[in-house]
């Protein structure tokens, strides 16, 4: 009985061992499957890469070949017509050289571009110069203005006084020179002194624009400080506005005092003249006062109250709120 009950233990762990390697077996198959199917894509992707590599080589060699001869001779060469390709590989000649072509003029065009970029650049140097020119002589005065016709007719005269004064006698010559020289001289004192008086002016008037400069720079200091003071009180004035204006847009305090008034609570309304009092008290101060009356006369050519029984008649909160904008916002 021993030796069976370790015959049978010792079968049903081969079982298990045997299922063991088998789900082991079947695991290694599916491992060997998908490498395998790796490999082949491997494969597939490397004799790609391969045929590609090959083209590329073909076509910098073709590449080099054409770089050799020159630019020119393969122009006049691609004009001048080539026999129609027969083959594929002929075709495919063909559309290489082409695309060279194409590229050497993409080059060339690319290179005429750049050449029409710094002509413009220059050009537009040249123009902003011309510019800047042209508004220095228009800030000229036009007193300082001379054309080459002015200073052509000047020197011509001073030529004409040169050959009067020189055909005068030598007497004549040292009068006018003794005149000239007391002329000079009178005239030398009175420059100077005139000289000496604008120079003072002068300077009075440059420390006077001086001062005034200063006035005028701490006055846009304290502008400047005020608009940065004012900024923020025009942003809370706006915010304000905006608040109060939901505030009547939203009928807060009409409805609140028509509460105050105790309407009736079978059909929501108030007396009129309970209404007519409280819109006087509600007036707005920027507005002159109106009287009892009057606000009576103006709801009524409204057509918010009928003209019959206005002793008795009441007001309902949208009559109320009408006859507040009619009399206060119209």
């Amino acid at each position: 009985m021993r030796s069976s009950a370790a015959f049978f233990r010792d079968e049903d762990t081969l079982r298990e061992m045997r299922q063991e390697l088998r789900q082991e077996k079947k695991t290694l198959t599916h491992q060997l499957q998908t490498l395998t199917m790796q490999l082949a894509e491997k494969e597939q992707v490397s004799a790609a890469i391969k045929s590609e590599l090959q083209q590329l080589k073909t076509s910098a060699a073709l590449a080099s070949v054409i770089r050799q001869v020159p630019r020119s001779a393969m122009l006049s060469a691609s004009s001048s017509g080539l026999p129609k390709p027969k083959t594929a590989a002929q075709w495919g000649e063909r559309v290489l050289d082409q695309k060279l072509e194409n590229q050497c003029l993409a080059e060339d065009l690319l290179v005429l571009k750049m050449a029409v970029q710094d002509k413009q650049l220059s050009l537009q140097r040249k123009q902003k110069r011309r510019d800047e020119m042209s508004a220095k002589l228009t800030r000229v005065p036009r007193r300082h203005l001379l054309t080459l016709v002015d200073v052509q007719v000047e020197i011509a005269r001073l030529l004409e006084e040169k050959r009067a004064l020189e055909s005068q006698s030598p007497r004549s010559s040292l009068r006018v020179e003794k005149e000239l020289v007391t002329t000079s001289r009178t005239g030398a004192n009175a420059a100077s002194a005139t000289k000496t008086v604008l120079q003072s002016e002068l300077t009075s008037l440059e420390i006077t624009a001086e001062r005034y400069k200063e006035e005028l720079r701490q006055w846009g200091l304290r502008i400047d400080c005020e608009k940065a003071r004012l900024a923020p009180l025009e942003k809370r004035l706006v915010a304000l506005q905006q608040e109060l204006k939901r505030y009547e847009d939203s009928q807060v305090l009409l409805r609140s005092v028509f509460l105050r008034l105790g309407p009736d609570s079978r059909d929501g309304c108030v007396a009129l003249d309970a209404a007519l009092t409280a819109f006087q008290t509600l007036a707005p101060l920027d507005q002159p006062p109106v009287a009892y009356e009057d606000m009576a006369a103006r709801l009524q050519d409204s057509k918010i109250l009928s003209a019959d029984g206005m002793n008795e008649q009441r007001v309902s909160f949208t009559q109320f709120t009408q006859a507040f904008e009619c009399l206060f916002k119209s």
